[in-house]
């Protein structure tokens, strides 16, 4: 019957080595767990990351959009400007223009004018000469 006992104390060992054993592998599916609870902690991290940059792009989008509708708006004010200027540019051209003639209309009046000062002063001159 000894060896029975031995028997039984080895059997009963080694159900002891099987039971050590299921719980070192509990163990390590209990590190498994928590690892891959790190894992999903990490992407939830990510995903809030994501979401933060993806508010961020559309802020920035935003800001452009409304930039660009700004510098659209202003171009075509500045445009209208340009316009308007190049209008009174034409207005003075024609100022100019008018002026000139009229400048050219006096120096010619001017001309005669000198000219008959001096034909007249001729006149004097050879008058006082001759009654002289």
């Amino acid at each position: 019957m000894e060896r029975y006992d031995e028997k039984f104390e080895r059997v009963d060992e080694r159900f002891d080595d099987v039971d050590r054993e299921f719980k070192r592998v509990d163990e390590r599916f209990d590190d498994v767990d928590r690892e891959f609870k790190r894992v999903d902690e990490r992407f939830d991290d990510v995903d809030r990351e994501f979401k933060r940059v993806d508010q961020r792009f559309d802020e920035v989008n935003r800001r452009i959009t409304e930039s660009k509708q700004d510098t659209d708006r202003r171009l075509g004010e500045v445009k209208g400007e340009i316009g308007e200027v190049k209008g009174g540019v034409r207005e003075v051209k024609g100022e100019v223009g008018a002026l000139r003639a009229g400048m050219e209309t006096l120096h010619a009046g001017i001309h005669q004018a000198t000219f008959a000062l001096w034909i007249g002063s001729a006149g004097v001159v050879v008058a006082i000469i001759f009654k002289g």
